[in-house]
């Protein structure tokens, strides 16, 4: 998530507004799409598996391989796809979900709090 969500000037870098946080948390919640939960988590193995040195890279190493696997592989380009999705989702949700840590993200771009804010998760009876 790091490569694909970099710090910018403008913007928070994943591991600030704690998208991998957010994926775990939500992919195990019973309302997580099974085909997405299925791409992520496989997609995961079999990238890990073709390319076993990529935690050892430089920062510039790993986006160089992913964007080339991305560029020249379906699968691979899905499975970048679906995590770039939920890491956008992770950057702009409400905190409650797990991501968008401290309103980093909606602070970053001077979005308005959306009120009312959700108190339980995923319409939970309060």
């Amino acid at each position: 998530m790091e490569i694909i969500f970099p710090k910018t000037l403008q913007m928070p870098s994943a591991k600030e507004f704690k998208a991998l946080e957010y994926l775990v948390k939500n992919i195990s919640h019973k309302t997580f799409d099974n085909e997405d939960k299925t791409l992520i988590l496989q997609g995961s193995k079999d990238f890990i598996s073709a390319f076993p040195d990529f935690l050892n890279l430089n920062k510039e190493e790993k986006r160089t391989l992913i964007f080339n696997v991305a560029k020249n592989n379906e699968y691979a380009k899905s499975w970048i796809s679906k995590l770039s999705y939920y890491g956008i989702e992770a950057m702009f949700s409400d905190p409650i979900y797990g991501g968008n840590f401290n309103q980093v993200a909606w602070n970053s771009v001077k979005h308005p709090i959306g009120i009312p804010r959700p108190l339980e998760t995923y319409g939970q009876k309060i």
